[in-house]
């Protein structure tokens, strides 16, 4: 990872692929909340070997972070927004989807050797695919 001074991975295979990418509400009428998260799913394609785990970065208009957040799975989640109501033409719910829109993930395929994928372009928070 940049800045920790550990080593560099090599980097080798195919660039990994955005399989899906999808808003969702979560809706509890008993309690009378709400929260929208976004998801995003990778895949390495065809011919490569299984990924030991995945890597996201955040993208911003700023800059990559140097921080590297390693996933459980090949998605990574986040939660734009949450309320209370209904989130149906909520006013808090939409001014934070548009906001998600200034965020974006990369990510990035790590093989047990060690080994890494290129990283994708980056995807938007709140897209959908």
């Amino acid at each position: 990872m940049p800045g920790t001074g550990a080593p560099t991975a090599t980097v080798t295979g195919a660039t990994p692929a955005l399989t899906s990418a999808s808003v969702a509400d979560d809706v509890d009428v008993t309690a009378g909340t709400w929260s929208t998260t976004w998801t995003a799913c990778f895949s390495s394609g065809t011919g490569d070997a299984e990924m030991d785990h995945w890597e996201v970065q955040a993208v911003t208009s700023e800059g990559t972070s140097p921080r590297t957040q390693t996933l459980d799975r090949d998605c990574v989640e986040l939660q734009l927004a949450q309320g209370s109501g209904s989130p149906e033409g909520d006013p808090g719910r939409l001014a934070a989807l548009s906001d998600a829109a200034d965020l974006a993930y990369r990510a990035r395929g790590v093989r047990e050797d060690g080994t890494v994928t290129p990283w994708t372009d980056p995807v938007p928070a709140g897209s959908v695919r």
